[in-house]
């Protein structure tokens, strides 16, 4: 990390104009003969994070091949079961802001999210996620309210 090689400057002849990043990890510096499953697995997901985030601005490759990701709709499916079609799932990209692409969809019964703020994935969820969850409880209790006004419905926060 902290050696670096001569940069190489060609003449660029192409009508269209790119990046190409390459990574080369140094693993004498982490004292690593090969890179583990687990980091690899990481890596690819980063790949594939970037792709889904920027599927209409780059074009991803993956060891030369390209990340065909056409849509953020197309990196959701990732995460769900081939079984959930599009009736199952809630797509809004104009929500607060352009800037917000949100997917609801069934779960297994456990709360689940994938989120991202200035394009780092927020595992953990966080603030975010708390404020798109509590507006879709709170849609979904109004509306039950209306409909069967002896039910009583309470909000459960998600941790």
């Amino acid at each position: 990390m902290c050696k670096k090689g001569k940069e190489t400057i060609e003449k660029y002849t192409k009508k269209t104009s790119s990046t190409c990043i390459s990574f080369f990890p140094d693993l004498k510096k982490f004292n690593l003969e090969i890179l583990s499953l687990d980091i690899i697995a990481l890596m690819k997901k980063r790949v594939y994070d970037i792709a889904g985030l920027y599927s209409n601005r780059i074009k991803v490759y993956l060891n030369d091949e390209r990340v065909e990701l056409k849509s953020f709709k197309d990196y959701v499916n990732k995460y769900l079961d081939a079984e959930v079609d599009d009736s199952m799932k809630i797509y809004d990209k104009n929500m607060t802001t352009d800037r917000w692409e949100i997917l609801v969809s069934f779960s297994d019964g456990v709360f689940k999210q994938v989120s991202f703020v200035n394009s780092i994935c927020t595992s953990r969820g966080g603030t975010h996620v708390n404020y798109i969850c509590d507006q879709i409880v709170k849609e979904i209790m109004e509306a039950i309210n209306k409909k069967h006004k002896k039910i009583v419905i309470k909000s459960h926060q998600i941790k």
